[in-house]
């Protein structure tokens, strides 16, 4: 149970706002089924298909959130799902339209009730569309950019109110798309080259009020982002983050030893990792969500969980690669974040723009007094782990410390195809695998 908890605790706030959702949903279907025992009739039946409706772009989004995370899906999956996604949202948002009817009282219900009754469909129905816009735009801004985002946000509340427009007085369906797809077509153009003046008020006004809405919701999320201590302060280390640039062996190793000594740290890797010794790399948990080694656990997170997967004693992992969360004052603090890059680059690593008080580069390439404060020797030796304040480690020597037999290396571009697990002992000639070559030709990799 505790095991369980600790796993989802990152999500905690997630599923908060899920169980909120829900008891709305819940709460509107209650009042309609108090209607229709006073009322004895289903005028407002329309709203349950309508909250359903709305569900809908919730669930597209959150789909898409997933595979987000997922470098394989994303090509192909993400924009499948986005276009269906925008094809549903509006009618999240729609059910705010369903307010009209109080225009037409009925008599066997009082008219108070029937307003609350509406306003609680409308406000779950516009709190669904603002949820899937959010986990929409937060793909798309950290695929393309904070512009790229924002872009997305406003063109997309356009997008909805037009849709809203089209169903609401124009009364067609999502699904007409897929059923009468070159009718409606022929239709919409139609509409948009002889545009009525209710059309381009209606469109106008509503997609201001909803992307008002989205961004004051967005705003005081980060406001509270903001005034919420940054780190919890449990003792001197803990006032201060440590970003620590790349997931591989040597860095799991750094982080493991700075997590133990009770310093807050994160990892930002890139979009596809590449590491030797994987079962031993933090940078792991980019392809599969999470990797423990010797008994703590890295999880790949998004900005919005990267405080509360602190809060659960792990080390959040963010694609990151370049370094985008030192210019980010919600989540990082330039008077106390400092910077570890040990992504062995071996070469000069590119500018940071941003002022660090302490920035610690691990091997070669780095200078200490030129692109770092200061650097650590790497190279197996007397020198191990030397610490210079001037200067450079050795240089790279380009053959691997040790027996060179230690290192395999291909003959050619291709997929490995291995026979044998990490961690397996191995004798001398022992059959591994096989790269899959790119022509006919077989080629073995032998031990």
């Amino acid at each position: 149970m505790k095991k369980l908890y600790t796993h989802l605790q990152p999500y905690k706030f997630r599923m908060t706002v899920f169980a909120l959702l829900c008891g709305a949903t819940l709460l509107s279907l209650v009042l309609f089924r108090v209607r229709t025992l006073i009322s004895g009739s289903l005028d407002y039946a329309f709203l349950i298909w309508n909250i359903f409706l709305a569900w809908i772009p919730l669930g597209l989004a959150y789909t898409a959130s997933i595979f987000s995370w997922k470098r394989r899906f994303l090509i192909f999956t993400v924009p499948v799902v986005a276009v269906l996604w925008m094809l549903f949202f509006p009618n999240a948002p729609y059910i705010l339209t369903d307010l009209q009817h109080l225009g037409y009282p009925k008599p066997d219900v009082p008219l108070w009730f029937d307003t609350l009754l509406l306003i609680w469909f409308a406000w779950t129905g516009l709190l669904l569309g603002v949820v899937s816009m959010f986990l929409m735009h937060d793909i798309v801004r950290r695929q393309f950019g904070r512009a790229a985002g924002w872009i997305f946000v406003f063109t997309a509340g356009v997008l909805c109110s037009l849709g809203i427009y089209i169903g609401r007085f124009l009364r067609w369906n999502s699904w007409d798309m897929f059923f009468h797809p070159l009718e409606r077509l022929r239709d919409f153009m139609y509409y948009a080259s002889h545009p009525s003046m209710q059309s381009i008020i209606f469109i106008s006004v509503f997609s201001t009020f909803f992307i008002f809405f989205y961004v004051t919701l967005y705003a005081f999320g980060l406001l509270l982002q903001e005034q919420a201590p940054r780190m919890i302060p449990t003792g001197d280390t803990m006032s201060n983050l440590i970003v620590l640039r790349g997931g591989g062996d040597l860095a799991s190793g750094v982080a493991l030893r700075l997590h133990r000594a009770g310093f807050q740290l994160v990892i930002i890797e890139l979009e596809k990792p590449l590491a030797v010794r994987r079962t031993v790399s933090f940078s792991e948990a980019v392809y599969e969500g999470a990797q423990t080694v010797e008994g703590t656990t890295a999880r790949l997170v998004s900005p919005d969980q990267f405080q509360v997967t602190l809060e659960a004693g792990e080390i959040p992992v963010l694609v990151d690669p370049q370094a985008n969360i030192l210019r980010n004052q919600f989540l990082t603090s330039p008077q106390s974040t400092f910077v570890v890059d040990a992504r062995l680059l071996k070469v000069p690593p590119e500018h940071l723009d941003v002022n660090i008080p302490l920035h610690i580069g691990l091997g070669p390439g780095f200078c200490a007094g030129e692109n770092c404060h200061a650097v650590i020797e790497t190279r197996r030796g007397h020198t191990l782990g030397r610490v210079y304040w001037s200067g450079s480690a050795q240089e790279d020597s380009g053959e691997p410390d040790g027996d060179r037999r230690r290192v395999l290396r291909a003959s050619h571009d291709g997929v490995l195809i291995s026979s044998v697990n990490i961690g397996e002992h191995l004798e001398e000639g022992q059959f591994i695998g096989e790269i899959e070559p790119d022509d006919e030709s077989e080629n073995f990799f032998d031990l």
